[in-house]
C-alpha cells in the first residue's frame, strides 16, 4: 500500500512538472547561423486556450525596437513551431534574408534587415475585399 502511494506520489509530481515545461516561455538570444546576440528581445512559448488550457498554442514575441511602451502590440498567428512559423513571421513583417541552408548571406556589418514599406501601414482598414451574399 506504502509503494503504490508512494508511485502515484511521483506521478503526480511529474505531471505537474510536465504542464510547467509546456507552459515555460524561453526567450532566445541568437539564432542557427546569425553570428553573436539577437539586436531584438525575442520570446516564444505556449500559451494554453480553452477550457483547462486544453490546446496549446506557441506563440512569437517580439519586443517593438522603437517605443515598447506605446507601440500597439501584434498578435501573430502561423504554423509552428520551427522553421514553419519561424521563416513567415520574420519575412512578412521585415524582410529578414535567411540564405541557403540557414547561412546568412550579407557579412556581418551589414545589416540583413529590410524594411518591408507594403505589409501594414498602406492595408486598408475601413474596408473589406470580402464579398457576402
Amino acid at each position: 500500500m506504502e509503494t503504490s502511494y508512494r508511485i502515484l506520489l511521483f506521478l503526480f509530481f511529474m505531471f505537474m512538472h510536465m504542464t510547467s515545461l509546456s507552459n515555460s516561455k524561453s526567450i532566445i538570444k541568437n539564432l542557427p547561423g546569425f553570428h553573436g546576440d539577437l539586436p531584438f528581445t525575442l520570446e516564444t512559448g505556449y500559451v494554453g486556450i480553452g477550457e483547462d488550457d486544453a490546446v496549446q498554442a506557441f506563440y512569437y514575441f517580439v519586443e517593438s525596437q522603437r517605443d515598447p511602451l506605446h507601440d500597439p502590440l501584434l498578435l501573430y498567428i502561423a504554423g509552428g513551431p520551427g522553421a514553419s512559423g519561424l521563416y513567415p513571421f520574420l519575412c512578412q513583417f521585415v524582410v529578414f534574408v535567411v540564405g541557403h541552408l540557414g547561412h546568412l548571406p550579407l557579412p556581418d556589418h551589414i545589416p540583413n534587415q529590410s524594411s518591408a514599406p507594403y505589409t501594414f501601414p498602406y492595408a486598408s482598414l475601413q474596408k473589406s475585399h470580402s464579398r457576402s451574399r
